[in-house]
């Protein structure tokens, strides 16, 4: 792609009736402002990472961006909560590593036509994120994610620690777009009267292959447990326990079916695992 041929100056104004900002597992009210005006150039001038993201904001209307002031993530809150939290933008030397990062264990795994919609429009890559004097793991408002990390502890990461990471990007993800009411999780997924399922025996015979989690189960929870415990777990666990349960088996096929019909989403290059499937003869 030619650089030269992609600067694109967008201007863009919204205005918000409502906002809410997440960070370490707390959910405060904000008030938005009014209006206010932004602009932002693509590509931001780093790499080769600067191709990846004008091609995804074609595709998706969503920015990457990494280069802003250092109130931009929070620009439609005014609030003393707000003023509280402190975002360390990061340091050139780590943005390429970081962004690939970002694509390569997020954001390319997912088709750009489910993205579209389910995103906010921007997302922020940032240094480290504090509330005062404590690290925050992320933030959110109704038309962005902040997402910290990107320094030099991304620099040689094991295989380990980028799973770690993988897990912890598409928790955020699927946070926002269920909490903000952007995805809504399949009715076919709804069919195990979740409130009888009490201990964790319970819970394989009924399909669930992540077990009791603490504080029970809900048709959220299910949905977000089943992912979660998709990424983060070996493929030897999980065929053990597709053996040892024919409910996980026949479920976690509806899972992949489902999310491969409705939305064009391939569960197993997401998590990177065998799963079981119906196989699609043309």
């Amino acid at each position: 792609m030619n650089r030269t041929t992609i600067l694109k100056k967008i201007t863009y104004i919204f205005v918000l009736a409502s906002s809410f900002l997440h960070g370490c597992n707390q959910d405060d009210h904000i008030t938005p402002s009014n209006e206010l005006p932004f602009t932002y150039q693509l590509p931001q001038g780093i790499g080769e990472c600067d191709d990846r993201i004008v091609d995804f904001l074609d595709k998706t209307e969503t920015f990457v961006i990494y280069d802003y002031g250092e109130y931009d993530p929070i620009w439609n809150v005014q609030s003393l909560i707000a003023t509280s939290y402190r975002i360390v933008r990061p340091q050139k030397e780590y943005i390429e590593e970081g962004i690939n990062l970002l694509f390569d264990l997020w954001l390319d795994l997912y088709p750009t036509s489910f993205l579209n919609g389910i995103l906010p429009r921007y997302i922020y890559v940032a240094d480290s994120i504090f509330n005062r004097t404590n690290i925050v793991t992320y933030l959110t408002t109704d038309i962005n994610i902040t997402i910290p990390g990107i320094n030099k502890d991304i620099i040689d990461m094991t295989s380990t620690e980028k799973n770690t990471l993988k897990v912890k990007l598409h928790d955020i993800f699927w946070e926002f777009a269920i909490g903000k009411g952007r995805f809504e999780i399949p009715e076919a997924f709804n069919n195990i009267d979740f409130g009888s399922i009490r201990t964790s025996k319970a819970a394989y015979d009924a399909g669930l292959i992540y077990g009791y989690p603490f504080g029970g189960v809900s048709f959220t929870k299910d949905f977000t447990e089943t992912i979660n415990y998709l990424l983060r777990t070996q493929q030897s666990s999980v065929d053990f326990a597709l053996r040892s349960y024919p409910a996980c088996q026949t479920r976690i096929q509806m899972y992949v079916d489902e999310l491969k019909r409705l939305h064009g989403i391939d569960l197993e290059s997401v998590t990177g695992l065998t799963l079981p499937h119906t196989e699609v003869t043309e």
